[in-house]
């Protein structure tokens, strides 16, 4: 019987299958756009990746790539009870707008942060809330390499999540 509700509280919180949606490849995703035929249309990129993905506050996204200009997220898959979306990312590149990555972002923080500044045109390493099973939330590391952004390490426990 234990076991059966351990189960069932993993299904609940999202540990279990998801119905997340298949990313599939369109072609250069990972190193900032050098040429025209590096950059994408958002619009019709995000559609591929997530259809019905929502955009994600301004305020959510830093500028990852460093050039001055805003950059563009989007906010897809989150599992239940209010925990841990996937955000879509996309660096403006002076113009040219690339997919930089997912990264999962608590639904009760303020999105994604540089934790170190962009350098050399790669976008910076970013800081996210991730919450855990318990409700604690943890800060997440990504950095951004050939494929993307990919998660980096585990920082320090968070503020708790606010209470109604």
């Amino acid at each position: 019987m234990r076991n059966l509700w351990l189960v069932a509280l993993a299904l609940l919180v999202g540990c279990g299958p998801t119905s997340r949606p298949a990313v599939p490849a369109t072609g250069n995703t990972a190193a900032p756009a050098t040429d025209s035929a590096d950059c994408v249309d958002v619009a019709t990129d995000i559609e591929k990746r997530h259809a019905g993905a929502k955009r994600a506050p301004a305020d959510d996204i830093p500028d990852l790539d460093g050039d001055g200009e805003a950059d563009t997220g989007f906010i897809g898959f989150c599992t239940m009870m209010g925990g841990n979306c996937d955000y879509y990312l996309y660096a403006s590149s002076r113009g040219c707008p690339h997919f930089a990555g997912i990264v999962q972002v608590t639904e009760v923080s303020s999105g994604v942060s540089c934790a170190e500044p962009p350098a050399d045109g790669t976008p910076c390493k970013l800081s996210a809330s991730r919450m855990m099973i318990h409700g604690e939330i943890y800060e997440y590391f990504y950095t951004y390499g050939a494929g993307g952004y990919v998660e980096a390490g585990v920082g320090h426990r968070g503020d708790p999540p606010p209470h109604p």
